[in-house]
């Protein structure tokens, strides 16, 4: 026959520390405890945004200095803050700006890190050059780079589709301020097939598997069949002739470094279709709002060759890929994507825009300390000091607990000891019990309630009788983080002995 006692163990403090003191409790040998049920609530930390301290300032480029984006106004807890994290990087990188050679290349990226800090981190990717036959990140289907200076040609016959002679790149395009270009080398009026197309798709499936199609194309200009005939631009997968009619300015002269340079360009968080002529710089974008980009998306570029390697040759080809994507272990991007080669001039009048790496003063601003300190930072001002870097990272000080979750929480004898053992702890520890309940379910209410289906008993191993005068227990995550409770919470816990 068994002995049961129950023990309620009540808490007012905030810290998840449950202490009782009884008259004294008589536990004979050979007892064994258990957790009945926990009923608790946990506070929810909360910071209100509002017009004193909505704002964040940040600087990628020194000459453009601080720019300024802002959280929405709202009472934010941890069910909610990290939607704001991903708008607030949203925003960030809709201030990127092609006409700045730093910020052109530049990305920005907010994480919660393997630590459980928040991570703001200002990356740079360069040109992502298509005209080295060694870059790992960039795949050549019936194309290749030959000759001096050197071009991206067709190995195969003319075509007018896209998913026969092309080459993509591995990498997603940027979410930042960046572009897709390539630059018409040599252009052999064709009807029956010349010229190119370069564009964007979601995904990178149906490029590598040579399954895309127009109906694919989310972004693309396209250089004519017939030089005479108008530039054409295809958005959602619908290709049309540019509203302004602009033609090819050149497309065959002596020298070949005046041709156009078409630019599928992401500024200012939005696409447009620019054409770099030899005195002209024209914007055929059909909206003159530009159009939206998705940057939850991710896109992939591709430069597609209509005529054989007679009639359509190319160079300067490159893109601006997203610096947070893993590259290959190979892939340098001194040697693949800083700069295109420069052996080959550019056009001067207007000049392209292209990224430059270099160092520079990278910030992060808040508004308000109280926002600093809910994202774990101990201060306002990042980099005070104006160190100049080539990138800007920013890790915050303290893990920040109030906008994670847990998915089980313990239950810690802290006056018993018990045969448990945890590898996380990589020991023993005096667990009673483990309450698998998200933070993700109670995070709207903060009130945790558990109650197991089936008992679970663990040995107290006493060998003798224990006059048991004082319980302690404390409620903790599963990394063995301290919790904040409010009002009274409460632990019931069976002990089971033998009758004596």
């Amino acid at each position: 026959m068994f002995k049961n006692t129950l023990i309620r163990l009540t808490s007012e403090s905030n810290d998840g520390v449950f202490d009782g003191q009884y008259e004294p409790i008589i536990i004979n040998p050979g007892a064994e405890i258990a957790l009945q049920s926990a009923s608790l609530s946990r506070s929810l930390e909360f910071l209100n945004i509002d017009a004193t301290n909505d704002r964040v300032q940040f600087q990628i480029s020194a000459t453009n200095g601080l720019k300024e984006v802002f959280f929405d106004h709202g009472t934010y807890n941890r069910s909610n803050i990290l939607d704001q994290l991903g708008l607030l990087q949203e925003r960030m990188n809709r201030q990127l700006l092609n006409t700045d050679s730093k910020e052109l290349g530049s990305q920005t990226n907010i994480r919660i890190n393997q630590d459980e800090k928040v991570e703001v981190h200002f990356g740079f990717s360069g040109t992502n050059n298509y005209m080295k036959n060694n870059n790992p990140t960039i795949v050549y289907n019936n194309t290749n780079v030959v000759g001096s200076p050197k071009t991206l040609r067709s190995t195969g016959a003319s075509t007018n589709d896209l998913h026969t002679n092309y080459s993509y790149g591995t990498l997603p395009f940027t979410k930042g301020a960046g572009y897709l270009r390539v630059r018409s080398n040599n252009m052999v009026t064709n009807a029956g097939g010349s010229g190119y197309t370069i564009g964007l798709v979601e995904g990178m499936e149906k490029i590598r598997d040579g399954t895309f199609r127009l109906a694919d194309v989310k972004y693309g200009i396209r250089f004519p069949n017939n030089t005479t005939h108008a530039y054409r631009i295809i958005k959602d997968g619908i290709e049309t002739a540019n509203t302004g009619g602009l033609t090819p300015l050149k497309f065959l002269t002596a020298t070949r470094t005046d041709n156009d340079v078409a630019h599928i360009e992401l500024s200012g968080g939005v696409i447009r279709y620019i054409i770099y002529q030899d005195g002209l710089t024209t914007d055929i974008t059909d909206n003159a709002d530009g159009l939206e980009y998705d940057q939850n998306k991710d896109y992939f570029p591709f430069i597609a060759i209509h005529g054989d390697a007679n009639d359509t040759k190319l160079d300067l080809a490159g893109y601006t890929h997203d610096p947070f994507f893993r590259t290959p272990d190979n892939f340098d991007i001194n040697l693949h994507a800083v700069q295109l080669d420069e052996t080959i001039n550019e056009l001067t009048a207007p000049a392209n825009p292209r990224a430059v790496g270099r160092d520079t003063v990278y910030n992060l601003v808040f508004e308000a300390q109280d926002v600093a300190e809910y994202f774990g930072f101990n201060r306002i001002e990042q980099n005070r000091t104006a160190e100049s870097t080539a990138d800007g990272l920013y890790i915050s000080n303290k893990k920040v607990d109030t906008i994670l979750y847990t998915d089980t929480y313990l239950v810690e004898l802290l006056s018993l000891n018990l045969d448990s053992y945890d590898s996380f702890k990589k020991g023993r520890k005096n667990l009673l019990a483990t309450i698998p309940v998200s933070e993700r379910v109670i995070s709207q209410t903060g009130v945790l309630q558990y109650e197991p289906n089936n008992l679970f008993y663990i040995s107290l191993n006493n060998t003798h009788q224990l006059s048991l005068r004082n319980l302690r227990a404390r409620v903790i995550t599963d990394r063995y983080e301290p919790i904040i409770m409010e009002g009274l919470g409460s632990l019931s816990i069976l002990i089971k002995s033998p009758k004596s």
